[in-house]
């Protein structure tokens, strides 16, 4: 008898995907580009539910963010996590990012007049 791996349900209480086992990924198409409290820039995506996701402000995802725009449609995956040395830090999350340029789509601008 043979396994087959399948996929938790995305938790569409949570505005933040956070991928903690290697193989897992996150698509949709992007939002915007936000920036945390602590400066670091985020990607807000956009999943196929319609359901909106957070990634986090890692630094090396940040590596990707000058190649892509608002409407690419991608895919993130954690590719490996690097242990740290240093207890007192975490360990380094790396990722693949990958862009599908087929599924891009065009977001209005919204004009806020108050």
């Amino acid at each position: 008898m043979a396994f087959t791996e399948i996929a938790p349900d995305v938790d569409e209480t949570s505005p933040y995907w956070e991928a903690n086992t290697i193989g897992e990924n996150i698509e949709g198409n992007i939002i915007s580009f936000e920036e945390d409290n602590w400066g670091n820039t985020r990607i807000r995506l956009e999943l196929e539910s319609g359901v909106e996701k957070l990634l986090p402000g890692h630094r090396d995802l940040q590596r990707y963010n000058r190649k892509l725009q608002e409407g690419d449609y991608i895919r993130v995956t954690l590719a490996d996590i690097q242990k740290s040395n240093n207890p007192e830090y975490a360990d380094k999350k790396i990722y693949k990012v990958e862009i599908d340029p087929e599924r891009r789509v065009e977001y209005e601008e919204v004009d806020y007049d108050y």
